[in-house]
């Protein structure tokens, strides 16, 4: 799958589709895509509405959200994983805020330091786990979310 392929699949026919597989390809052109879009929409409304503007890139940021989990979620699917296994860098990201505002204020600011480097350890942990889980080969086999990538089914 190539990247206009991608692309197009993702935020067409596939937008919000969470069942099924998506192969390396589909899913790292996305990646592309995504990264491209984003730089380009920051530029593009730094320089037409200026530094304080930031509704335009928040707007396209929303709009892809849904297909950027979806196609993370059958990326996940298409090695075997169940696509909750996604969630795994949103847990550091949103309980290190709690446990280090408690911390502060219960305790001392040494624990706090501590709990953030625990929470900034286990969010590189999390990074690290979803990219070996995204960059390692398809399930050859049909799997229970379906069968591979770019087969024909025989109905």
């Amino acid at each position: 799958m190539g990247f206009t392929e991608a692309l197009e699949r993702n935020l067409s026919s596939h937008y919000a589709t969470f069942s099924g597989r998506a192969s390396r390809s589909e899913f790292w052109w996305f990646f592309l895509a995504l990264c491209l879009i984003s730089f380009l929409a920051d530029r593009a409304e730094l320089r037409l509405l200026g530094p304080e503007s930031f509704w335009l890139s928040t707007l396209i940021f929303l709009a892809l959200v849904p297909p950027t989990f979806a196609v993370s979620a059958r990326r996940l699917h298409d090695t075997g994983r169940s696509g909750w296994w996604g969630g795994l860098v949103w847990a550091p990201l949103y309980l290190s805020p709690v446990f280090l505002g408690a911390a502060s204020v219960v305790f001392d600011e040494q624990l706090a330091l501590w709990l953030l480097f625990i929470a900034l350890g286990s969010l590189l942990f999390s990074i690290l786990a979803l990219i070996f889980f995204y960059v390692r080969r398809s399930d050859p086999e049909t799997n229970k979310y379906g069968p591979p990538p770019g087969s024909v089914s025989k109905e």
